[in-house]
């Protein structure tokens, strides 16, 4: 019988009454005879996540030639080979396999997220089957099992809990809380938020306290975590902007070539000229405007721009999210771990007599504050498992809370390991959600015997019949008790955590706390002292503060999501110093009653967004980016992987959860927000440098069109058998080499600028603005002129064909050379020492010429290029023509540029 097919897909299992859920299950608290399970196994499936099929590498290999551009190139060598010029076919064809293999390598890497979600659970269970506890692998679990969990235990499926004792779950796994969630076995009211189900314990969460027995009700995808994964699989991530830009620019490109192509080719033949020498002359003019060597400059860009970021401590695991970062207008991130340490840590302690103090404060033995910490420590079960190794190493063992109490005590110089020495255990009794309390029953040196007693401040305030001073208790009068409640209430809306300490001197004869109640069997103490209050948060990180301050300057929005209480996150907020209004707050409930349409137009106002699910998160990223923001998102857990995915980039935190890091773009290696805003400059400095390569590129590209259909249109005009101007493999050696160098040199160009000071990069403006394309349109159509004009001179006294192809060749290589010191500072001068600050490009420019002088100089070279060796006047004529050209640019950037970009 199919027991998940008779189950409603959205049933409330934490309102639901355990004899309720029993019968739904067709279970009993004695669990699932072996046959029955292994039915329900049959039938239901393992209790695993689903996971996505990766792409073969064929698949990646064909996905890289659905670009426009690519197959123009391959179109173009399959005819030049036919044309019988087989060197120039082979020739397009590196230029083809150089950027097929750049794109190849840049994909092929395996999506391991689900995988590694996969390993998240992958465990062992404890379940009773035919009334014995037997042990099998998580996988196994059906629903109906009854298990067991304890301390340490990896929670192996969704659970509902039908008996606790001290029981407390981590689930930040899951919901982003920080603090260990104590459970209980109370039917809960319907819409209860996931984070609040005290009820139920949830598959990968942890257990870090105490025992507890629970009934199987979800397995494998249905589970909160395999909604994640299935998020996660559903997620399609968008392309970056870069992508976008680029396949825009990719697409114009070829529409271009297209059309002068085919008019050339069409003309062509009208006018009488043979289908070979159209078909070689279009295949030259798709060889020169198609800038071969970009697809290389910009991953080359981007793969350096990678490594300055890897030494600012973030590892960017795609290249494009290099990138991508300059583009971003918005930052939303998770709190814990992320703007927080992750770590409780006492923030705040209050007695009677000094009342609030934190522990930057100096503390001192016999002071109030000192006695309320050490109090602390005696009632906790945490102590440091290394006391023998130097301070600076200790590891202190325990849950959260009593963690930051024993290192509070450390912090105020308390000798915690002696004093927990002094003191022998003889009685406890554990937290318990519904006592609220922890009372532990310790003898002394000298026998004397000492009620410690920890937990919600209205309960042990209720068991307090006096208050401690400096010199002394005093009665604790209704006037007193005011006075802590409303102490109590202000630290509550700070967002504390609030734990409030007594004690009582006992009778030595007592040797079990129950012997203490005032009723039998109620678990009321009467009598202790009250000794104070203890403010316990999730701190921020130090440099938090100040990395918001620089993301505000640099235009970026900074967004806070978290599956903490609102006023935790109110708080936090205030902090940080990010809205925290009641309008600049939205609750997970209050998001769920949104539609998509009502979220978008709702969304700018809000800054913090509380008691938020795994699904809620990609929710809110498809919003901002649905108003044109650029959106990344930080987190570390299991919880954040969704979102992580879905946004724009992905950003996790080193110490994260392993399916964050591997669904990440970018991982922070120091856990360090203030890194993403470092991370940020650094790719707004790609973005200069993207654009300043783009620029040089097309402008050599379009300067070749111009002079192949200058030659075309001016041989159809005056006549004759005109040969082309510059062959195929010259155009691409200039595209591929000559113009690589100085490319290459532009991605380790300094920033221009203040990038930090400046808004985020707009995603719709283009790579190449409309004074830019001016800019490439100038340089082309006056480099292209004076070649053509040189050409026709040469052509008419009669000038060989290898050695007028070898002056345009070269004239193009050096003014080439010479343009690309003039765009890389357009507001500036080529005289400008700024222009000159790139040691790297000065290279670049001389390893230019020397290569030229190699192809020209080199006999097995000239035989490839067809070119011949060029005399001193010559190269006079040809340092001339490129001299002019630079001229006019420079011109052209002085009227283009002389405001601001």
């Amino acid at each position: 019988m199919n027991i998940q097919a008779g189950i409603a897909d959205k049933t409330n299992w934490h309102e639901l009454k355990v004899a309720e859920l029993f019968k739904i299950l067709k279970s009993s608290p004695a669990g699932l005879s072996l046959v029955e399970a292994q039915k329900r196994l049959e039938i239901d499936g393992p209790n695993e996540l689903p996971e996505a099929p990766s792409p073969s590498w064929l698949k990646i290999l064909a996905r890289q030639f659905s670009g426009v551009l690519i197959n123009i190139l391959v179109v173009a060598s399959i005819v030049t080979f036919f044309l019988g010029e087989h060197v120039d076919a082979a020739v397009i064809l590196v230029a083809v396999t150089i950027n097929v293999l750049v794109g190849f390598f840049q994909e092929r890497k395996a999506e391991r997220a689900l995988y590694e979600l996969k390993k998240v659970v992958s465990f062992i269970a404890e379940a009773h089957r035919d009334k014995h506890h037997i042990k099998i692998p998580a996988r196994e679990l059906v629903l109906g099992d009854i298990i067991d969990l304890q301390a340490g235990d990896r929670v192996p499926a969704d659970a509902r809990l039908t008996r606790v004792t001290s029981f407390e779950v981590n689930e930040a796994l899951l919901t982003g809380e920080s603090m260990p969630i104590v459970k209980s076995v109370h039917e809960l009211p319907a819409g209860t938020a996931v984070a609040d189900r005290r009820n139920m314990v949830f598959m990968g969460t942890t257990v870090t306290a105490g025992s507890a027995e629970a009934v199987v009700v979800e397995v494998g995808e249905k589970t909160q975590i395999g909604q994640v994964a299935w998020l996660l699989n559903e997620t399609k991530r968008d392309p970056t902007p870069l992508e976008k830009r680029l396949t825009k620019l990719g697409h114009a490109i070829s529409i271009i070539v297209l059309i002068i192509g085919v008019s050339v080719l069409s003309l062509g033949i009208a006018l009488g000229f043979s289908w070979g020498q159209m078909l070689a002359m279009a295949v030259a003019i798709a060889v020169s405007a198609i800038p071969e060597g970009m697809v290389v400059a910009v991953t080359a860009i981007l793969a350096l721009g990678m490594r300055r970021i890897l030494k600012r401590q973030a590892l960017v695991r795609e290249l494009l999210a290099a990138e991508t970062l300059g583009s971003t207008t918005v930052i939303c991130t998770d709190k814990t771990g992320t703007l927080t340490t992750g770590e409780m840590q006492v923030a705040v302690i209050s007695t009677p007599a000094e009342e609030r103090l934190t522990l930057k404060e100096k503390l001192h033995d016999g002071a109030s504050s000192f006695a309320l910490l050490r109090l602390g420590v005696l009632s906790s079960n945490a102590f440091i498992e290394n006391p023998q190794d130097e301070l600076s190493d200790w590891r202190v063992i325990g849950s959260p809370t009593e963690r930051a109490l024993v290192m509070a005590g450390l912090q105020a110089g308390m000798p915690v390991a002696d004093i927990q020495k002094q003191f022998k255990k003889i009685d406890e009794i554990p937290f318990d959600s519904q006592r609220k309390y922890m009372a532990v029953l310790q003898q002394d040196a000298g026998d004397g015997r000492w009620l410690y007693v920890k937990g919600a401040p209205e309960v042990v305030l209720g068991f307090s019949s006096k208050y401690q001073m400096n010199r002394g208790a005093r009665k604790l009068t209704e006037i007193e008790r005011r006075k802590v409640n409303t102490e109590i209430k202000e630290f509550s809306q700070e967002g504390l955590r609030l734990l409030a300490l007594a004690v009582a001197q006992v009778d030595k004869k007592v040797s079990k706390i129950s012997e203490l109640f005032s009723k039998a069997d109620d678990y009321s103490l009467t009598g202790l002292t009250f000794q104070g209050l203890v403010g316990i948060k999730d701190p921020l990180r130090p440099e938090v503060a100040r990395t918001m301050a620089v993301a505000r300057q640099a235009g970026i929005k900074v967004v806070m999501i978290t599956g903490d209480h609102k006023l935790t996150a109110q708080t936090i907020a205030k902090e940080l110093q990010l809205p925290a209004g009641e309008e600049n707050i939205m609750e997970g409930k209050d998001l769920t009653k949104l539609d998509d349409e009502a979220l978008r137009k709702k969304i700018s106002a809000v800054s913090v967004f509380a008691r938020t699910t795994p699904h809620d998160k990609p929710r809110i990223i498809d919003a901002w980016q649905a108003r044109g923001e650029v959106v990344a998102m930080t987190g570390d857990g299991v919880n954040d992987a969704a979102a992580l995915k879905s946004a724009d980039i992905g950003v996790a935190l080193g110490s994260g959860s392993d399916v964050a890091r591997e669904t990440a773009d970018i991982v922070l290696l120091d856990n360090n927000f203030k890194t993403i805003v470092a991370a940020v400059e650094e790719g707004r400095v790609i973005y200069q440098n993207i654009r300043k390569m783009v620029l040089y590129l097309l402008s050599d590209s379009f300067s070749e069109v111009v002079l192949i259909l200058g030659a075309f249109i001016l041989g159809a005009i005056l006549g004759g058998d005109w040969p082309l101007p510059i062959l195929a493999t010259q155009i691409l050696w200039i595209n591929l080499v000559t113009d690589s160098f100085p490319a290459l040199a532009f991605t380790v160009e300094p920033p221009s600028g203040e990038v930090m000071q400046e808004k985020p990069i707009d995603p719709a403006i283009a790579i190449l603005d409309t004074k830019r394309r001016a800019l490439i349109v100038t340089m082309s159509l006056v480099r292209g002129a004076l070649a053509l004009a040189v050409f026709w001179w040469l052509y008419k006294i009669n000038a060989g064909h290898d050695y007028l192809r070898t002056i345009i060749f070269t004239t193009m290589v050096i003014s080439s050379l010479l343009y690309a010191i003039s765009c890389k500072q357009l507001k500036l001068s080529f005289l400008n020492r700024k222009s000159w600050n790139n040691k790297y490009l000065t290279i670049a420019l001389l390893l230019g010429l020397v290569m030229q002088l190699a192809v020209i100089y080199l006999p097995w070279l000239q035989d490839v290029f067809n070119t011949v060796a060029l005399t001193t006047h010559d190269w006079l004529l040809v340092v001339g023509l490129s001299a002019l050209v630079l001229v006019v640019v420079e011109l052209a950037k002085r009227r283009l540029f002389q405001s601001a970009i």
